[in-house]
């Protein structure tokens, strides 16, 4: 019986990974440039491009609100 669960768990694994390098693979094909596994992205040369991961912003002067986003680059 701990045979067959641990061949049906390796064969879900399996899957689970095949399913994920695949979406993966297509989503990279998907966005510009179309067709292309060449992602563009900007470079990071200072310590300051990585803001938004240590940057808590405090609207109100009280509260700080921990979260990390996406900087938006114009292109």
């Amino acid at each position: 019986m701990c045979v067959v669960c641990s061949r049906q768990l390796l064969v879900l694994h399996v899957s689970a990974l095949i399913e994920t390098v695949v979406s993966g693979i297509c989503a990279i094909l998907v966005v510009s440039p179309v067709g292309s596994l060449h992602v563009t992205s900007c470079p990071v040369s200072q310590l300051s491009d990585w803001y938004t991961l240590v940057y808590n912003p405090t609207p109100d002067y009280v509260n700080v609100i921990h979260c990390t986003q996406e900087a938006v680059y114009p292109l």
